[in-house]
């Protein structure tokens, strides 16, 4: 896991890239883990979301000094992450139909760091129009 309190730098391509500072991890899956983040844009304005980074469990992975993945078994990792994106693509599809939208997280891009991939997903933490008049 990347640790909690420090901004990571990640890529979109090759060339723009962007800083999320994590404040913790929410939960562990057999396919990611998911973090609590503040995405620091151009304005330096943050923006409150949910990172998943792709972290198979049954791979037993670890990471270098600088937080990099050690991948032993590469096949099985490019294969799993291939699912990773399919999954994002299908939350992109349900969050573009009109009355399918996710209330918790929207996905909003790819990145790229750490020899791994990773979703950033808008957080939208509200309270319903009919409690607050």
């Amino acid at each position: 896991m990347l640790d909690a309190n420090k901004v990571y730098n990640f890529f979109e391509n090759n060339t723009k890239s962007c800083q999320i500072r994590l404040s913790k991890v929410l939960g562990e899956g057999g396919m990611c883990v998911a973090y609590e983040g503040w995405l620091i844009d151009e304005q330096n304005y943050e923006h409150r979301g949910v990172l998943k980074e792709y972290y198979p469990a049954n791979l037993k992975l670890k990471r270098d000094d600088n937080s990099n993945l050690i991948i032993i078994k590469q096949q099985l990792f490019d294969e799993g992450k291939k699912m990773f994106l399919a999954s994002y693509e299908k939350n992109l599809m349900f969050s573009n139909l009109a009355g399918t939208t996710n209330t918790t997280v929207s996905p909003h891009k790819i990145l790229y760091a750490h020899n791994t991939i990773y979703m950033w997903m808008q957080f939208n933490n509200g309270v319903p129009y009919d409690v607050t008049v």
